[in-house]
This record gives C-alpha cells, sequence and structure tokens, in this order.
C-alpha cells in the first residue's frame, strides 16, 4: 500500500474503467458484459453502502481555530457526500435506477471541493469563496440586493486539474482520477441524467416499427447502474479516508472498507496508476 489513506481505492481499475463503459460505442449488452466482470450484486453494494454509512455516521468535534478551516470544509464535504450516498441506496430501495445519476455528479463534485479545500489549504479557500460571492451575486440581484464582493469564478474543469496537481504533489496514486472523472462522472451525468434536455429525455422513448411506446421510466442497464454506485462509494469512502488522515483521526476501519471496494472493482482494462 504505497499510501495509508487512499491506496485501496484509488488503483486504476476501480476507477479508470469507467470512460471504458461510459463513451465507447458498445451496445447494451456489451456494457453489461464490461461491468460485471467481477462486479458485486446490488445485495453486496447495498451492505457495503450500509456499513459505510454506518461506520461514518458520528459528528465531528474540531477546534475552533483558523488553522482548521481546511478541516471543516474537509469533513463537510464527507457528511454531504454522505447524505448524497444515503440518496443513492434510498433510490436503489426504490426501484429507481434510472435516476442514480442525478445524486452520483453532486457526489463527485462535493468531494472534488472538499479535498481543494483540504489540500490547497488557505489559497484555495479563498479560491472557493470568491467563487461562492460570484454565484450569489445573480441570486441577490433577483432580491433587489448588492453585494461588495463580486467574486470570480472557478470552473469545475480548473478546479479538478488543480486536485490532481495537489494529489501529484503529495504522492497520492491514481492522481488523474480527480481530473478525467470531470468528464466521465460530471460531464456524462450532467448530459445523461442531471440536466432536463434530450439526453435524459430521450431514454424514454422506445421506436418500433410504425409505432412508439414514452416508457414511464428509462430502462437503464442494472450492471452499468451497479458500476455507477461502486464509483460513488469509492468516492465516498476515498474521501473519508483522505479527510481522515489529514485530520490525524485513526482511519482504519475506512481502510477496511476501501479495501472491499477494491475487491469489488470490475476487471475490464489495464490502466497506469500516472
Amino acid at each position: 500500500m504505497s499510501h495509508p489513506v487512499c491506496a485501496p481505492l484509488w488503483e486504476a481499475q476501480v476507477i479508470m474503467s469507467v470512460p471504458f463503459v461510459a463513451f465507447e460505442p458498445m451496445e447494451t449488452s456489451e456494457v453489461g458484459e464490461a461491468t460485471t466482470r467481477g462486479l458485486a450484486s446490488w445485495p453486496e453494494l447495498l451492505e457495503l453502502a450500509n456499513d459505510a454509512l454506518q461506520v461514518t455516521s458520528r459528528d465531528i468535534l474540531l477546534p475552533e481555530l483558523s488553522i482548521a478551516m481546511p478541516l471543516e470544509v474537509g469533513h463537510a464535504s464527507v457528511a454531504r457526500t454522505r447524505q448524497l450516498l444515503a440518496g443513492l441506496v434510498v433510490l436503489v430501495d426504490a426501484g429507481l435506477l434510472d435516476i442514480c445519476g442525478t445524486l452520483t455528479r453532486p457526489l463527485y463534485e462535493t468531494w472534488l471541493v472538499g479535498m481543494y479545500g483540504l489540500l490547497g489549504g488557505p489559497d484555495a479557500l479563498e479560491s472557493l469563496g470568491a467563487q461562492q460571492d460570484k454565484s450569489l451575486a445573480p441570486l441577490l440581484a433577483v432580491l433587489g440586493k448588492t453585494s461588495q464582493n463580486k467574486g470570480q469564478g472557478l470552473s469545475v474543469e480548473g478546479m479538478a486539474g488543480k486536485v490532481s496537481d495537489l494529489m501529484r504533489e503529495r504522492g497520492m496514486p491514481n492522481r488523474r482520477f480527480a481530473k478525467n472523472a470531470y468528464g466521465v462522472v460530471y460531464r456524462f451525468q450532467s448530459y445523461r441524467d442531471v440536466h432536463g434536455g434530450l439526453g435524459s429525455i430521450e431514454g424514454h422513448i422506445d421506436r418500433h416499427p410504425g409505432h412508439v411506446v414514452v416508457l414511464r421510466q428509462r430502462p437503464d442497464d442494472d450492471a452499468f447502474v451497479r458500476h455507477g454506485f461502486l464509483l460513488a462509494l469509492a468516492i465516498f469512502i476515498s474521501g473519508a479516508q483522505i479527510v481522515a488522515k489529514e485530520s490525524g483521526f485513526d482511519h482504519q476501519v475506512l481502510d477496511e472498507l476501501g479495501e472491499r471496494v477494491h475487491g469489488f472493482a470490475p476487471k475490464t482494462q489495464e490502466t497506469s496508476m500516472e
């Protein structure tokens, strides 16, 4: 284990097989074959998710010191991604597999913000604050209010590149994940699930010769959704591991959960750990 915090989850085969199944022009059956090779069943995935939710259920007490602000952001991101993971479990239990991506994208984005604030320190926190000011400006304008702080934009793609750089500086394995996942998770799920365009709507249209059936539930491939759920689990647990390590907290239980995620990874392709 080259890094005691994240090595169990940052092996390329856990994360980097996702672009393969997400973007290659494969038939549904081929996607299923690619993702089910060694991939866990729903009962196994849900058991792991519930175990992860259980071991991260307690509140965290931090010192009220300015030096602890990066830790505050890191722990708060874990708390938020935990809620999003809990929401994913609810969706799966309800059989709403076709909208799981609506929570996977913000889970990745929240992880990204948490890692940027945690690893980037004061400069990153200042940048995140400026981004928040810019985002609030149009909302305040609707209310007839103004702010002295105009803020400055920070794109998700730009932040992903910064987090990958910070991970590389710290010698973390698979540091490309933060940047690569922008395309695989953020952009893909934006198109397919989060935004209300044709990307999310067209899956409800089932065309046949002479007639069209509009389906009430989009028939997403079960294995593909399971792979996305596994990815969400990996993102959440790895974030909790990294934050625990940076805080000096015991992370043995989290490492054990990470090993279980690693054991569920589909062996679809060999990828470098650069």
